[in-house]
């Protein structure tokens, strides 16, 4: 083939004649099978000569050529063929290229893009070089960083250009590597980085925007190169240098864009490539002040620390402050800059060096800086009044605000009243009492007004927590707020309504009257004229039905809830999708849920309607996603607020089962499963009885098992105990027709459906702990709940054996699960299991994990079921076991003894911390993280000599922040389980003693091969059990307890 011939086929792509663009595809399509074809598509995408549109073709089809076919002629993706070093080599695999023409390839695919001018072709073939680096370098591309630099030396802007984008693409490459892959990284890094800081020092003082491309990607380099760690053969001095650089970048003074009003101006102004250096060396900074800034960083070191606050950091604010001046100058300066210089700000202040340098600056960082980014501009005035659902959209994007100087001005507000709150609270309060004091007269003071209010929503978690404060807010409310709620203004009203979506509504306490007042307010605001308020309003509820300290809210609104729940629906018809709403529709029902059930049935009917709008939309509208996960989660809220009307159930029923079929039925719903099998779990366990139709769902969870089993192991044994707990004898009875291929039917019994998943699971190659777990519990949740299930005994025992020999006795937790689901068929039937295990030739081993197993289970739950699997063995005399199970019977039955030791010492622990928790008054109420930040607010934060991350570090208060973080308490792990079956009513304790009391009395030739006769420490252990089983009696009212035994 030669170009012309490459030129028509392309060509001929963009025919409207069908089966010639079908033609040329499929050339273009087998087009790795030419050789030379990689450059002649070079050559082509190059040459000035051919049209842009058959460059641009010439470009992607180089990229999807490269992608598929420069590693293997599978086309599988580059990430297959990484060989796990992370240094870029691979493994040797059959390609579509040979080896003596890739050298070529390489180089003219190099080539290309360095001469490449038009920015799409530029795109495509920086992702071609970097598919083939990812491939190739070093090992067989070892030229790749020197032909780079090269081009970046050679003094044409284009070449230098695109020799840093190539640069940029290849360190990306390595820059979350490991540090023990790194070295090749830092390889480059020596090699570029002198050539990088020269240009960066020659380009700093030119104008033009070549010089400002060339700056962006520099910056960008160095940040893939540094970000997660520094080379470690850069020196203080390096660092210093770079940094200085940096900073020069970020001073560098930038002419203002012309101004004619309008975003288009802005966004033009943002593209500026100046702009965009300024941005990544922000981004830069922060990182550094971040990571290698804080002493205590596993990335940093003290030297590297100490160099950056004392001799770096101090010139770096003074340029952050510098811009973050430009605005209150009358200087353009874009949203992104201003949020990133904050953002280097609230890093600044936790350091006492920086703080003290910040100190003078503070009242131009609080009202000229923080300030005026919280007053409206005519531009969110607009929007508010001719787009309003923009305007919502853009108040609830995520990372919209993350990305929003505003977000970051409030953090900031609040880090320096919390954290250096001597000098900061008094001055901040009253500046912004000084503004809503005075009765506005022009819509200007209004504007200040709602920023004022904007600055105490910021500030609720400090002023909630701070006693002198708390008492204020109320008469605030009264002054402030509440006449808000009147004004013409929408904007004042959803202020008002925002200041009852904070911690104000869940940690103050208010007089009855206002919080009555606040309440019908907000019932107006749900009809307000407004959509931005309405929906505020609504999100509102979420909080204020929570509101714990007098019934005066739900007084109120239970009258009302008919009319409070359909205005819910009219709002979410009028915004369209958005799950916040329907969150707090959620929050309302739970907290009406002994009201709710007149309206259950409607309400389900209307989610589910909403719900199945939501799926109509496109697959990438997350909106929609949320509110219809939002919606399913608001379903099985009713469903549990009217737990105890069973009769409701039936019609909800006939309105759910539709859509729960579709959810569980395939794989094109992963995102609602989890709240799906939720509803199931609610149906099953609330309903009078399980409804035949509910049963009829059992085939479609195990069918959706096989393609969503894994991810939701859990929810699905939560929905298998809920279904079977509540009617076993349903379950062993049932059956489902099957209509096979050949015209005839088959019957399959429910338990064949659940023992074929539990083998799929087990006999898996490569399976998970989570689905040992989850077959574990399946077989669990039929042996503990069921009659009559022998014959799955000897089965599952089979698949329980194969993963056990196959599991690493260094693994404890696969192991222990699996052998808790043995120990389940033990209690069950010792005989048959006995048996079974015996005939397999397994038993001796078996009996080995078992003794090793005792001391590795940490659950209650754990050490139960292990105890009465044991005790189920001295139901027969020892004699009557084989020689196996006489011989480890001793040691099993203390072992058994020593687990209901760990179960009892873990109850008394467990009522230790209750009592302790029922002493220790109110202040006990408050999470210790509140506590520690309470106790930070009293003393006014910390001392401006003080280095506030390094006194958190040393607190014993972040001790309890990283246990809140944990999930507090370690002793009520197996408290927090979600399903129950026969077992849980059993008393362990009871049951050994009883079991004692019997092979004493009537086995005494077992009781003393147990070595229990005349033993002392067997006698006290039984004292033990008696007192902990009268207590347990005592708490349940019971009034029968066995003696202890006597020696």
């Amino acid at each position: 083939m030669d170009a012309p011939t490459l030129h028509s086929i392309l060509l001929h792509t963009f025919s409207t004649d069908a089966d010639a663009r079908k033609a040329a595809e499929e050339a273009i399509k087998n087009l790795h099978t030419v050789r030379g074809s990689i450059v002649l598509l070079v050559q082509l995408l190059s040459s000035d000569d051919v049209q842009r549109e058959i460059r641009q073709a010439a470009a992607i089809s180089l990229k999807n050529i490269v992608h598929r076919h420069w590693g293997v002629l599978d086309g599988g993706s580059d990430d297959d063929h990484d060989n796990g070093r992370g240094d870029g080599a691979v493994d040797p695999n059959p390609s579509a290229f040979p080896d003596a023409d890739k050298d070529e390839y390489r180089s003219f695919i190099l080539e290309g893009l360095f001469a490449a001018q038009d920015n799409s072709i530029q795109a495509l073939l920086v992702e071609s070089v970097s598919i083939v680096a990812r491939q190739d370098f070093p090992h067989k591309w070892p030229l790749l960083v020197d032909n780079i630099c090269a081009a970046m030396q050679s003094g044409h802007a284009t070449r230098i250009i695109n020799a840093l984008l190539a640069l940029r693409k290849l360190v990306k490459i390595f820059e979350y590597k490991p540090s023990h892959q790194r070295d090749t990284l830092n390889t480059i890094v020596a090699m570029t980085f002198p050539l990088l800081r020269t240009m960066l020092q020659q380009l700093v003082g030119n104008p033009s925007d070549d010089a400002g491309h060339m700056v962006h990607l520099t910056v960008k380099v160095f940040w893939s190169s540094v970000q997660c760690a520094l080379p470690p053969h850069m020196t203080l001095e390096e660092i210093g240098a770079w940094l200085e650089l940096l900073k020069a970048v970020l001073t560098k003074s930038m002419p203002d864009p012309p101004v004619h009003g309008g975003d288009e101006d802005d966004d033009g102004a943002r593209r500026n490539p100046w702009w965009k250096a300024k941005k990544w060396t922000l981004q830069v900074i922060c990182r550094f002040y971040n990571v290698f800034g804080n002493p205590k960083h596993s990335n940093s070191t003290p030297e590297l620390s100490a160099f950056f606050r004392g001799q770096v950091a101090p010139h770096l604010l003074v340029a952050v402050l510098e811009t973050l001046s430009l605005r209150p100058s009358g200087r353009y300066c874009p949203d992104r800059i201003v949020q990133l210089s904050l953002m280097y700000v609230q890093e600044a202040i936790l350091s006492a060096t920086a703080y003290k340098q910040l100190q003078p600056h503070l009242d131009f960082v609080l009202f000229k800086v923080i300030h005026p980014l919280f007053c409206l501009t005519r531009s969110d005035l607009d929007l508010f009044q001719s787009d309003p659902h923009e305007y919502i959209r853009r108040c609830s994007d995520v990372l919209g605000e993350y990305l929003n100087p505003v977000f970051a001005a409030e953090g900031l507000l609040v880090e320096l009243c919390t954290k250096r709150g001597k000098a900061c609270v008094v001055k901040v309060l009253s500046f912004y009492n000084d503004l809503l004091v005075p009765a506005p007269t022009d819509e200007a003071q209004w504007i200040q007004k709602e920023a004022a209010l904007h600055a105490l929503c910021a500030l609720d978690s400090f002023l909630t927590l701070s006693p002198p404060h708390q008492a204020q807010m109320e008469s605030i409310m009264l002054m402030h707020v509440l006449p808000a709620f009147e004004n013409p203004r929408g904007y004042m009203r959803l202020r008002a309504v925002k200041m009852l979506s904070r911690n104000y509504m869940t940690k103050l306490v208010f007089a009855d009257p206002t919080m009555s007042h606040i309440i019908h307010s907000l019932l107006r605001c749900l009809q307000d004229q407004e959509l931005p308020v309405r929906i505020e309003a609504a999100k509102s509820f979420r909080h204020v039905v929570v509101y714990a300290h007098s019934t005066v809210v739900l007084d109120t609104l239970r009258p009302l809830l008919p009319q409070v729940l359909d205005q819910f629906f009219v709002i979410m018809d009028d915004m369209g999708f958005g799950d916040e709403v329907v969150l707090a529709l959620e929050q309302l029902i739970d907290s009406f849920c002994d009201e709710v059930g007149p309206y259950a049935i409607q309400l389900v009917v209307r989610l589910t309607l909403r719900f199945k709008q939501c799926l109509d939309k496109e697959d990438d509208d997350e909106d929609a996603c949320f509110t219809a996960a939002s919606c399913l989660d608001t379903i099985n809220t009713i469903l549990m607020s009217i737990y105890n009307q069973a009769e409701l159930f039936e019609p909800l029923i006939d309105a759910l089962l539709p859509t729960l079929h579709l959810l569980l039925s395939s794989d094109a719903y992963l995102d609602f499963v989890e709240s799906a099998l939720d509803i199931v779990k609610s149906i099953a366990y609330y309903s009078a009885a399980i409804h035949p139709k509910v049963w009829a769902l059992f085939p479609t969870l195990f069918r959706g098992a096989d393609l969503w089993g894994s991810e939701y192991m859990h929810q699905l044994v939560v929905v298998l105990y809920s279904l079977i707990g509540r009617d076993a004898a349903g379950f062993v009875s049932a059956v489902f027709q099957v209509n096979l291929a050949n015209g005839t039917t088959k019957r399959i019994r429910y338990i064949e459906l659940v023992y074929n998943l539990v083998r799929k699971l087990l006999h898996k190659e490569h399976v998970d702990d989570e689905e040992v777990w989850g077959a574990s519990a399946i077989v669990e949740c039929v042996l503990h709940n069921c009659d009559g299930v022998e014959v799955f005994i000897p089965a599952v025992l089979q698949l329980l054996c194969f993963r056990i020999s196959r599991t690493a006795v260094d693994d404890p937790r696969p192991l222990t699960q699996l052998l808790s689901a043995l120990l389940a068929a033990l209690r069950y039937n010792p005989t048959l299991t006995i048996a079974a295990l015996d005939k397999m030739k397994v038993l001796e081993p078996i009996l080995n994990a078992l003794d090793k197993n005792a001391d590795m289970r940490t659950s209650v739950s754990e050490q139960k079921i292990y105890v009465l699997g044991v005790v189920a063995l001295l139901g027969r005399p020892a004699a009557d076991w084989p020689v196996a199970v006489q011989g480890a019977l001793k040691m099993l039955v203390w072992k058994a003894i020593q687990s209901l030791h760990r179960i009892i010492a873990r109850t008394q622990q467990q009522l230790a911390r209750e009592e302790a928790a029922a002493h220790g008054g109110s202040a006990a109420n408050l999470p210790p993280a509140d506590k520690s930040l309470q106790a930070l607010i009293h003393k006014g934060g910390y001392d401006s000599d003080e280095d506030a991350d390094l006194m958190l570090h040393n607190d014993d208060d972040y001790a309890h922040v990283l246990h809140d973080l944990k999930g507090g308490d370690d002793l009520d792990d197996e408290e927090d389980k979600d399903y129950y079956s026969r077992i849980d009513s059993i008393d362990e304790v009871a049951v050994f003693l009883q079991a004692m009391h019997g092979i004493k009395d009537s086995q005494p030739a077992t009781f003393e091969a147990l070595g229990l006769a005349n033993n002392q420490e067997f006698f006290h252990s039984c004292e033990v059990f008696a007192a902990e089983l009268r207590r347990r009696q005592e708490v349940l009212g019971r009034a029968s307890v066995p003696d202890a035994l006597e020696g």
